[in-house]
């Protein structure tokens, strides 16, 4: 071959590269090089197509796949028909894939041409370019695929399209042509619903059928939409999906159940093949906790035959296993036949399965045969499977139940795992009342000490005063409190009225506060005793405890000065409740309002909002208003209001109160 002159100066052409080159992209025009100008005139164009088709077909080939590539928009579909009338040649069938190629840039006349220039020949030429190495030809399959749906839509009378061929799993998951595929395939099943006769559905292609079926586990928007609404559409859609073999029905079946459309179809293949379909819902089970799927097990004629045998879920991986205890959290299976099937795990070799059966134990409902399942769990070997079952019997809603436990716990003491022993230690503490376990807590549980009261209350009685003389002071306290919870109180006097000289302040605090509640002469004196005390908050009880059993009692009337505020308060609530125009009362109350100190006026207006004591709603009023620390201003609202509420049960107009109770709620937002 002579070699040519190229278009840029001191190169030259002699592959075939260098004349695509040289023609789709030459600027001027050399005469003696034979090649065409470029220019955007038609004439020109079709000169130029003219010279490709006399080259020789590998060159033609190549100039035309490079034109494509590299054309204007204007000259792309004449380029395309060129290519298309070339691939008739047995060895240039690669430019069809050149032309699919651009799909997306084609006229729809391009497009239609391209259709039938491969309707004769549709199965070889799709298997060629889904099996190509380059990934545009591949790509190209799938437009292909594609195009002919969309055009078997819209055939008419006249013309006969050619059928889609099939699509494998790559080609539908192509993210590239998703939304595409999913418009088609919608389209093509909203059709089905506009046959009005079943001779008409059953007229639609069955490639179309075949791609909504696969491609119905994961369909785009406008399909799912279709396929999770009840149409009459469904019908020929479930007959393509019965003629499917039964392993695929079966593949398949998990994704089905959450398809409305199909879900008939996967619950028959299930129910078909019991074991198979056992095994393949265990494989899947984390799948299976979709609202959808769920519900559709619901459906299941004979749930239990969905669980795989025991003698084959032995010899099944632990994943498998693993969902199968998860599988029968799903099905709606008799509690007897859930509670055999879990209790046979526990001898599963592997804990997290063991620990799986052991949830579903935990969610039956209580029963005599639910404790002993549970109770061999908390044996096992694995620390974690036994604190897990020990923890669920601990976890007993009902007292009987756990009394009922109390030889189980006894045993678990002894456990071997630490964990177990602290559980069990717990339960016996808050059942048992007599358990000699911790000396400093054995009454815990209210209910076990009402309990051994009825039981035996000479002893729990013993028990209680043997703790009340204890040298532990927190023991001591806890005795007062279980005793003044039973009622007990007369049978600890003696102990209260030795703790009020307790060096420990809130021993002695609470048996002031319990001594309060005592009738008799020993406690009142033992009352007035205690106002002399160097601790304030056992002054404090000792006034609150005076003032409801000697409400006359003038030895308070001198505490109204007093530097703390708790029983500064008491004493004025005490006098005011007695005297309400008391004037030395009212004249401290009003003082106390005006303290500088912030606990004082808060305790105030405690006082003045527990008597309803409408004298000072003046300075009330201006707290509420005013007062910088929130803790006064939040009291000073509630006690306004209250005071507001005494007013006008006695008096039509209270003004001043009425207008800090209506800003309250601004100010306390």
């Amino acid at each position: 071959m002579k070699k040519r002159q190229i278009l840029r100066p001191g190169e030259w052409a002699t592959t075939t590269t260098s004349v695509i080159h040289n023609i789709w992209r030459s600027s001027f025009y050399r005469p003696d090089s034979f090649y065409p100008v470029w220019t955007r005139k038609p004439t020109n164009l079709q000169k130029r197509l003219a010279y490709v088709r006399s080259l020789p077909r590998t060159q033609r080939d190549a100039v035309l796949t490079a034109a494509l590539n590299h054309a204007h928009p204007d000259e792309r579909d004449a380029i395309a028909l060129e290519a298309l009338a070339a691939s008739a040649h047995p060895l240039s069938k690669s430019l069809v894939g050149t032309v699919l190629a651009h799909w997306d840039v084609l006229s729809l006349t391009v497009r239609r041409r391209a259709l039938e220039s491969v309707s004769g020949s549709l199965p070889d030429v799709f298997r060629r370019l889904r099996l190509s190495q380059d990934p545009a030809e591949r790509r190209a399959a799938v437009v292909l695929a594609v195009a002919c749906l969309a055009d078997a839509l819209q055939r008419d009378a006249d013309r006969e399209a050619p059928l889609p061929p099939a699509l494998d799993e790559a080609a539908l998951r192509d993210p590239e042509l998703a939304a595409e595929l999913d418009a088609v395939l919608a389209e093509a099943a909203r059709r089905l619903d506009d046959h009005p006769t079943r001779r008409e559905r059953d007229a639609a292609p069955d490639p179309v059928l075949s791609i909504i079926v696969r491609v119905a586990h994961a369909p785009g928007p406008n399909l799912r939409k279709w396929l999770n609404t009840p149409t009459e559409g469904h019908m020929p859609l479930r007959a393509i999906a019965k003629a499917l073999p039964r392993a695929e029905q079966l593949d398949r079946a998990v994704a089905w159940l959450a398809v409305k459309a199909l879900r008939p179809v996967a619950i028959a293949a299930l129910e078909t093949d019991p074991a198979d379909g056992a095994r393949r819902l265990a494989r899947s089970a984390h799948l299976l906790t979709a609202n959808a799927r769920t519900k559709a097990l619901r459906r299941l004629r004979d749930p239990a035959m969905m669980l795989p045998a025991n003698a084959a879920l032995d010899a099944m991986p632990t994943t498998e296993r693993l969902g199968a205890i998860r599988l029968l959290g799903l099905l709606d299976i008799k509690p007897e036949h859930r509670l055999a099937y879990c209790a046979r795990r526990l001898t599963d070799p592997a804990p997290e399965v063991r620990l799986a059966a052991l949830a579903a134990l935990a969610a039956q409902r209580p029963s005599p045969e639910l404790d002993s399942a549970l109770l061999d769990f908390a044996f096992d070997e694995h620390p974690r499977v036994a604190a897990r079952a020990a923890g669920c019997l601990a976890g007993a809603n009902s007292y009987n139940r756990r009394v009922t436990l109390i030889p189980a716990f006894e045993n678990l003491a002894r456990s071997p795992h630490s964990a177990v022993r602290t559980i069990a230690a717990a339960a016996l503490r808050a059942t048992d009342p007599r358990a000699d376990l911790d000396a400093t807590d054995r009454f815990a549980c209210p209910v076990a000490a009402r309990r051994a009261l009825k039981l035996d209350p000479d002893g729990l009685t013993q028990q209680i005063g043997d703790r009340t003389t204890s040298e532990e002071p927190g023991q001591r306290s806890r005795a007062f409190l279980l005793a003044d919870r039973l009622a007990l109180l007369e049978h600890v006097e003696a102990a209260l009225i030795d703790a009020v000289k307790n060096a420990n302040t809130a021993l002695a605090a609470t048996a002031v506060r319990l001594l309060a509640k005592l009738p008799g002469p020993g406690p009142a004196s033992v009352l007035r005793l205690a106002l002399a005390h160097k601790d304030a908050r056992v002054r404090a009880n000792a006034v609150e405890g005076i003032a409801i059993n000697q409400p006359a009692d003038p030895k308070l009337e001198v505490l109204i000065a007093d530097p703390i505020p708790r029983i500064r308060g008491n004493a004025l609530r005490h006098v005011l409740r007695r005297a309400p125009k008391n004037p030395p009362a009212c004249a401290e109350l009003s003082r106390m309002l005006e303290d500088a100190r912030a606990p004082h006026r808060l305790t105030a207006l405690w006082v003045a909002e527990r008597l309803g004591h409408t004298p000072s709603a003046r300075r009330v009023a201006e707290i509420a208003a005013s007062d910088p620390d929130a803790a006064v201003h939040r009291r000073a609202v509630r006690c306004a209001r209250r005071l507001l509420a005494e007013m006008r049960s006695a008096k039509p107009t209270a003004s001043i109160v009425t207008q800090a109770a209506d800003a309250a709620p601004s100010r306390c937002a």
